[in-house]
């Protein structure tokens, strides 16, 4: 279970209020995680916390496809075959002959299959997920260049939702939301996400009995609510 870093204060949560309580607070900026205009969303946090389990929550809940893809240290040509198998199966009508030669050549076919869904009055908005960002950035040097270009030419297209994640907070507050970093003033929204301690815990278990919601801590012999 995560809180925000930015602010908290829902007494109840769901999938719907965590997807409205995210993007009114994220940053003070108004940001969605689900809205109608494009959307280049920065979560961060400690490994763990639950950054993936947030976002894929957000969007399944939402009943929107998206394609996602977590980095892990490995070449470059390894991590673009995987991204665009990843492409593959959540675009499957795209036809791609052979693997995307660059990461600039990924978000180009994202850009070609928003404007198709255009052309074709499809609303449905292509969301993509890059998880663990630090691993692919590290093995591509110009990616976050890539990425600054890529949104001043889309950031108009408001069926496009580009969600970064990373778990080494030094990399993504200096590289990612550093005002000398590439992608600085292009974010739509930002969240770092922060372990809850167990009075925002019990928040989650209304529906137990108020006797029961008491966890014993391992080693200290101390109850605490839940």
């Amino acid at each position: 279970m995560v809180k925000s870093g930015v602010a908290y204060g829902n007494a109840t949560w769901t999938p719907n209020t965590i997807s409205n309580y995210t993007g009114n607070t994220a940053a003070g900026d108004g940001a969605q995680f689900i809205s109608k205009q494009s959307e280049l969303f920065i979560l961060y946090g400690r490994r763990g916390v639950g950054k993936s389990a947030l976002l894929r929550q957000v969007l399944n809940s939402e009943g929107i496809p998206f394609l996602y893809y977590r980095a892990v240290r490995r070449t470059l040509p390894l991590q673009l075959a995987a991204l665009t198998e990843s492409f593959r199966a959540t675009f499957p009508d795209v036809f791609l002959p052979q693997p995307f030669a660059s990461t600039s050549f990924f978000l180009e076919a994202l850009v070609y299959e928003a404007e198709a869904r255009q052309q074709k009055g499809n609303k449905t908005p292509v969301c993509v997920v890059i998880d663990e960002l630090p691993y692919l950035a590290d093995v591509d040097a110009g990616l976050l260049t890539v990425l600054q270009h890529f949104w001043d030419d889309n950031n108009r297209r408001p069926n496009l939702k580009l969600f970064l994640a990373g778990s080494y907070l030094s990399f993504m507050e200096l590289q990612v939301l550093d005002k000398n970093a590439p992608l600085y003033n292009r974010r739509t929204g930002a969240m770092k996400l922060e372990p809850m301690d167990y009075a925002e815990a019990a928040l989650f278990s209304q529906t137990i009995p108020l006797k029961t919601r008491w966890l014993p801590m391992p080693c200290s012999g101390v109850c605490l609510p839940i």
